[in-house]
């Protein structure tokens, strides 16, 4: 794990450096300004507006942090030739992916440690608390989903171009907040042949949506009984498992 780690801590560095992590702080000091400015104004009902956007925003730019560092990876190592020096070591090509997976999730986890701060200080200029453990399922359920983003993202890395992979990384994210619902709307109408790809659909695409408890958060609901989150978990450590056998496969057999 020594070894994986050191890959990993090597991704936080770049990102620093990188000042994508700033970028976030920024937006996140922002947020709570607006919180200030509505709560001047006298805007009724404010704890649920600035839960709902807060934590929107929260998904969407960790997930888009992911993406880019998970995607640039391997393009990276091999403009540089970093990677030749760095296998060379007794560092496996397994030990490789793996740390590069971790460290953009850690990554992601300071982004989202910042947005919390700020998340939480809001919260203390509204005066409204959250229900507690809806909102830490809310949090563990949010890093399944930037696993499973980053793997799939890792997988295409070894498949496509990093241009091709951003792009179709984002457009999954985004189409799969979306699934849950089109496959409700058009189940019922949609013909036989297009109920089962619809069915297929709801099989082999992770939804995103189903985990998201962010609506729970806002409205204050209960927590999802424990059955529901070990679902949600196994769910998501499948298709992860299955996005980082097909990126080592594929890595594997690559000439270096």
């Amino acid at each position: 794990m020594r070894k994986v780690w050191l890959i990993a801590r090597t991704i936080l560095i770049e990102a620093l450096r990188r000042k994508d992590l700033y970028v976030i702080a920024l937006v996140a000091a922002f947020l709570i300004s607006l919180v200030g400015v509505f709560r001047f104004f006298g805007v009724t009902g404010l704890h649920k507006f600035f839960r709902e956007v807060s934590l929107t925003v929260m998904n969407w730019a960790t997930a888009i942090i992911v993406i880019l560092l998970a995607a640039r990876q391997l393009p990276r190592e091999f403009e540089t030739r970093t990677i030749y020096p760095l296998l060379a070591k007794p560092v496996t090509r397994l030990h490789f992916l793996m740390g590069k997976l971790l460290g953009a999730l850690l990554a992601a986890a300071i982004a989202y440690a910042v947005f919390m701060a700020a998340f939480f200080i809001g919260q203390l200029q509204v005066g409204v608390p959250v229900v507690r453990n809806t909102f830490l399922q809310m949090i563990y359920l949010r890093f399944l989903a930037l696993a499973v983003i980053g793997a799939l993202t890792l997988m295409l890395s070894t498949l496509m171009t990093h241009s091709a992979t951003v792009t179709v990384s984002f457009l999954f994210f985004v189409f799969s907040e979306q699934l849950t619902s089109f496959i409700r709307i058009y189940h019922e109408t949609a013909g036989e042949v297009m109920q089962r790809v619809l069915l297929v659909m709801n099989y082999a695409i992770p939804q995103l949506a189903l985990a998201d408890l962010t609506p729970k958060v806002v409205h204050d609901w209960p927590p999802v009984p424990a059955w529901v989150l070990l679902f949600w978990t196994a769910d998501a450590v499948l298709f992860v498992a299955v996005f980082f056998a097909i990126s080592f496969l594929r890595f594997r057999k690559r000439e270096i």
